[in-house]
């Protein structure tokens, strides 16, 4: 069933991407992260810098224009949406999703 879900109303990184979902609830989850997913998690830490330009996109629960994830994704030009509440419920891995 589709839904939808919203994030800030400020840009963290522009674009638009579909994917499969990779939901990140600690670090044994990175590990099975794929080219091209979506990375969907709390928020973007230091211990998951290594797989973001892996990624076609990233999801984050928490966040705004200035947290890690958003930075890390300009930087890239990975596309980004940062304060989305359910984020991490919501989506489950597999899930196919557009950012």
């Amino acid at each position: 069933m589709a839904r939808q879900l919203v994030g800030q109303r400020l840009h963290a990184s522009r674009g638009v991407t579909t994917g499969r979902a990779r939901v990140v609830k600690d670090d044994q989850d990175l590990f099975s992260f794929k080219h091209g997913e979506i990375l969907v998690v709390d928020a973007v830490d230091p211990n998951m810098t290594f797989v973001v330009p892996l990624a076609a996109g990233i999801m984050e629960r928490r966040g705004g224009v200035l947290i890690r994830g958003s930075i890390i994704a300009r930087e890239y030009g990975i596309v980004c949406v940062t304060g989305v509440p359910e984020a991490t419920d919501a989506i489950k891995t597999g899930d196919m999703v557009t950012v």
